[in-house]
């Protein structure tokens, strides 16, 4: 067994849950292990691990990563309206996570609603020790709502994080 040996970490999970099914973080990992998975069948592997999450939210719904990987997945997978409601019920969890802000913020620009998308930008730079990601996505929000002073504001803090530029895009 080797440590990124998913596909027999898969084979254990799936026997973990046979014999204790209402788990929910082990049904959150086995959707984090398909996740992993070498993309063999890419769209089948996102709905096995869209119902590992939704299984663990629905034993554990007070659990706000449950919530977030959900909101991510529903968001990968083009289902906007069920992302925005599994990550705005994140932030009501953990108020304090910039990371579910950050992706409430992007599935509410990813919707055009820029204003919302806004203001939970500006909550994950608020809460966040490495706020680039959040600038970035706040200066497009500000260009997509012609707030051109806004997005050159957001640009120009970008580069007060100099450890950060490696990973912008080029």
């Amino acid at each position: 067994f080797h440590v990124n040996d998913f596909p027999v970490a898969q084979q254990a999970i799936k026997q973990a849950l046979e014999e204790w099914p209402e788990e929910p973080r082990w049904h959150a990992l086995a959707g984090k292990i398909t996740l992993s998975l070498p993309a063999e069948n890419r769209l089948q592997q996102l709905a096995d691990a869209i119902d590992c999450f939704e299984k663990a939210a629905s034993l554990e719904p007070e659990n706000s990563a449950h919530q977030l990987s959900l909101g991510d997945i529903y968001l990968e997978t083009g289902q906007g309206r069920r992302a925005l409601g599994a990550l705005e019920k994140a932030t009501r969890l953990e108020a304090e996570n910039s990371a579910g802000w950050l992706a409430l913020a992007k599935a509410q620009h990813a919707a055009g609603e820029f204003d919302q998308a806004a203001s939970s930008a500006e909550r994950a730079i608020e809460l966040s020790e490495d706020p680039v990601e959040g600038l970035l996505l706040r200066a497009d929000t500000a260009l997509k709502t012609n707030n051109y002073r806004g997005a050159l504001n957001r640009a120009q803090a970008v580069l007060q994080h100099p450890m950060e530029l490696e990973r912008l895009p080029r």
